[in-house]
């Protein structure tokens, strides 16, 4: 069946795009809130929490009556937003590196070159799209999220208690929390807190520095997440003003890979749903690109990140200084 769309995928090109996904320890974002293949239109099912821990009295007596339960779900239709970027090289320069590279004087190809360019954008862009989701104080049921300020920040190595903290917050969720996710800054101050390195080490000194597998034994959870990437946070035309995308606060979340849609699918605090596979690549010819013509390749996503389990998750709002 002939595709609806004017402009054809490129198989090459398109495997360089999803080849390029999570090459990078500081990109998180396919971690934390795990692709699910969808259609470009989906369903998923909002459950009520309260009714899966709520245990009505089931004593019969011998002519009496069961007590009878309804279970209620609140079907959500949603669909997958579109991203994507493109760039144009022209023909003169695809044909000056292809004899270059023939002659064995570079290996330099302008097209691999632009499409792992836009690989990079797409993958940045859903980063920041994942942190700003998952560090958002809106993303997380009222009961559950903290604001640390002053002396309670974990950055005050005297006077916070980040163990006594972290252990109340994970155990208030309704689904006990596997993943910690810190930003690169955040985690640079919580592994050397004084407190968690004594509790990691039996060191009484409390000097040194934990790694991710060692905090991530001593909380009982399956992984510690950094997210370390920046971005260019300078306005167009600015000189460059590189942020860290990830910010100074702290989520504790249960992440269920296989959870999230389908009647029976296991909680989860949130997913992506994907109806583009990890990402597609297209090149067309463009007349307008330089006197010969061009090659124009576009990169891009179908996706929606979705926090689909507000009880599932714990925040700590500025939990570093």
């Amino acid at each position: 069946m002939a595709s609806p769309r004017p402009f054809k995928v490129n198989p090459v090109l398109t495997a360089l795009v999803v080849g390029y996904r999570n090459q990078a320890i500081d990109l998180i974002a396919d971690r934390v809130l795990p692709r699910i293949d969808t259609a470009e239109e989906f369903a998923w099912t909002k459950h009520g929490l309260a009714e899966a821990f709520t245990v009505p009295d089931g004593r019969v007596g011998r002519r009496g009556k069961v007590a009878r339960v309804e279970f209620t779900s609140e079907p959500v239709t949603d669909s997958t937003a579109d991203f994507g970027w493109e760039d144009s090289v022209p023909r003169s320069d695809i044909k000056k590196a292809a004899a270059a590279r023939a002659a064995g004087s570079s290996v330099v190809d302008p097209v691999v070159r632009a499409t792992t360019g836009l690989s990079d954008i797409k993958v940045l862009a859903r980063e920041i799209r994942v942190a700003a989701k998952v560090f958002s104080a809106a993303s997380y049921d009222p009961t559950l999220k903290l604001t640390l300020s002053g002396t309670s920040r974990f950055s005050d190595y005297t006077n916070s208690d980040p163990i006594g903290v972290i252990n109340a917050g994970l155990d208030a969720c309704l689904v006990r929390p596997n993943m910690m996710v810190f930003g690169q800054s955040g985690w640079s101050v919580f592994r050397r807190h004084p407190k968690v390195v004594k509790a990691c080490r039996n060191s009484y000194s409390g000097e040194g520095m934990v790694s991710r597998e060692e905090v991530a034994t001593l909380f009982e959870v399956q992984s510690v997440e950094v997210g370390a990437s920046r971005v260019n946070a300078a306005k167009k035309g600015q000189p460059l003003n590189l942020a860290r995308t990830w910010g100074n606060h702290l989520a504790l979340l249960h992440i269920n890979p296989q959870g999230g849609i389908g009647e029976g699918a296991m909680p989860t605090f949130g997913f992506t749903a994907d109806a583009s596979g990890g990402g597609v690549a297209m090149d067309f010819e463009d007349p307008d690109v330089g006197l010969y013509g061009g090659q124009t390749i576009r990169v891009g996503e179908q996706v929606k990140e979705i926090v689909s389990a507000t009880g599932c998750g714990y925040f700590f709002e500025s939990a570093f200084a």
